[in-house]
Formats: structure tokens, sequence, C-alpha cells
């Protein structure tokens, strides 16, 4: 059985910048200095997110106008998406 994963966060990040098509080296340069997982354990966390469908993959890339009919969502929802899109990169103050 192996190691639990230690730091779920991390491999969130990472699967995110996976399915937006980042490679290794860039997945593993987004990472802050410490801690930084190995590039072992990125390697086995990509072999890990390969094993994902593609639909999954697909729901983690980011919003694309184009997707509205893949998704069966209502043109009618514009507008709320597109207030939405800009709360995503907002950084709230504590």
């Amino acid at each position: 059985m192996g190691r639990p994963f230690s730091n779920i966060a991390q491999i969130s990040m990472g699967f995110e910048m996976y399915a937006r098509g980042y490679g290794r080296a860039a997945i593993l340069k987004a990472f802050p200095r410490e801690p930084k997982p190995t590039i072992r354990t990125l390697g086995n966390w990509i072999r890990r997110y390969k094993k994902v469908s593609s639909a999954d993959v697909r729901l983690e890339r980011q919003f694309e106008w184009r997707d509205m009919d893949m998704f069966s969502i209502s043109w009618d929802y514009v507008d709320l998406i597109s207030r939405l899109i800009t709360l995503e990169a907002y950084v709230p103050s504590v």
C-alpha cells in the first residue's frame, strides 16, 4: 500500500496545471520554495493524472465561451458567468 498524500492542495494545484497543458518543469516551478514536491513525487502525480478520463480533465481547463453549448449552459447565463470569471482572479484582503 502506498503512502497517503501529504498535501492535497499541492496535488490539486498540480492537476489543474496539468489539465491546462503545463509540463513537469513548469508545474514544479509554480510551487512555493518550501515545501516543494520532488521531481520524482511530481512524476508519480502526473502518472496518476494521466489515468483521469479526458472528460474530467476537460472540466479543469479554463472556461471558454465556445464551451457553453458543450456543457449545455444556456446563453441566458452569460452575465452571471462574466461576473464569476472576474471573481476567480480576485484575491480577498484579510
